[in-house]
């Protein structure tokens, strides 16, 4: 659903720029370009394999693409030289202590008239899975979640990051039921990628059930579900404009 939503909010927008943090294994950037006409995308993530693939993907797509291999950090973060009219910043503040000191650097590597598209896990499904699962996503610092983010806590990162959000969606049903099955079902999954690690039965139904939970779920209504099971928020938001004398 998540580039079925940015296909749908980035209509009309344009970028020539895209900036796209811990891409995992995931199109995201792709769906973003094809929209807004981007033909430049820049990857940053922690796993060279992960880089490796995104540019490939970019290369069949005839699209430039430069990848960058860091640690996310305040100051990693304000080396970058360029500016950006699209950044994506997917599943990632989840897996940071310092979330609102990376998103602030991120906000000043913004274009003018840039977006930020964020999604992190809602905090409710976060307990869930804990609950299913003890072990659910415990690893190192840059790995493992780290913390739970709900609507409150969303709203307060942003504002200090010097956003404004545009958008603010419960979404990703399918994944509520997806993660549901498979950290039950003990899974094996990568917990800084979220790629799967085994192609066996309790994958292949889980495989299944998120096919068939989002044809369901598109075809009836979306964002009814997306506040009934909601896995992820999906957010669009921009630099707060700072009129003269106020900001």
């Amino acid at each position: 659903m998540i580039d079925y939503l940015i296909t749908k909010y980035l209509k009309g927008y344009t970028a020539k720029s895209i900036l796209d943090i811990g891409p995992g294994y995931a199109n995201f950037s792709l769906a973003a370009a094809r929209v807004t006409r981007a033909d430049q995308i820049t990857y940053i993530d922690c796993d060279l394999s992960v880089l490796n693939w995104q540019i490939t993907e970019c290369q069949k797509e005839g699209l430039e693409a430069k990848s960058i291999l860091m640690l996310l950090s305040r100051e990693s973060i304000q080396n970058l030289e360029d500016k950006y009219d699209l950044i994506l910043c997917q599943e990632v503040l989840e897996h940071l202590n310092d979330a609102e000191d990376v998103l602030f650097a991120l906000t000043q590597r913004l274009s003018d008239r840039g977006k930020i598209i964020i999604t992190v896990p809602t905090k409710a499904s976060e307990k869930w899975l804990r609950f299913l699962n003890p072990n659910y996503m415990k690893k190192g610092s840059f790995c493992g979640h780290v913390r739970d983010i709900d609507r409150s806590d969303l709203l307060r990162i942003l504002d200090s990051a010097g956003l404004i959000p545009l958008i603010i969606l419960s979404t990703q049903p399918h994944y509520f039921i997806f993660h549901t099955w498979l950290f039950a079902m003990r899974a094996p999954v990568d917990a800084a990628t979220g790629r799967l690690l085994s192609t066996g039965i309790r994958t292949k139904i889980g495989i299944k059930l998120l096919l068939i939970t989002k044809k369901l779920f598109m075809m009836t209504n979306m964002h009814w579900w997306g506040k009934r099971l909601p896995r992820n928020y999906f957010v669009i938001a921009q630099k707060k404009r700072i009129k003269r004398g106020v900001i």
